[in-house]
């Protein structure tokens, strides 16, 4: 597992599944994720401004939970669970959803 660092005013694209983590490191930083792209690793160093934009992916509710260290986001298309993000530390920005016609962007 690697860390991938995405550093400021960029935009890191996660077109297949991977293990890897993520960590935030400038201002304003964005990773979409494509449809199906799962990704198993932690983000680390997300900020008010930062966005993960779910390409080409409903996304309808969500669910938030926290334990360990470690904030879990769950995200649904209806009922179907369709992505896990997993953010490390206790405590991340306040999330808003926003409906772009692509995807829905944290």
């Amino acid at each position: 597992m690697s860390v991938v660092q995405i550093a400021a005013n960029a935009t890191v694209p996660v077109t297949a599944s991977t293990t890897n983590s993520f960590n935030f490191a400038g201002a304003d930083r964005h990773t979409r994720y494509r449809a199906g792209a799962v990704v198993t690793g932690v983000i680390t160093g997300f900020a008010a401004g930062d966005k993960i934009n779910f390409i080409h992916q409903p996304v309808t509710g969500e669910t938030l939970s926290s334990a360990g260290g470690t904030t879990v986001l769950k995200l649904y298309d209806g009922a179907a669970l369709v992505d896990t993000v997993t953010f490390q530390g206790g405590s991340i920005p306040v999330l808003s959803f926003k409906a772009d016609g692509s995807g829905a962007p944290l």
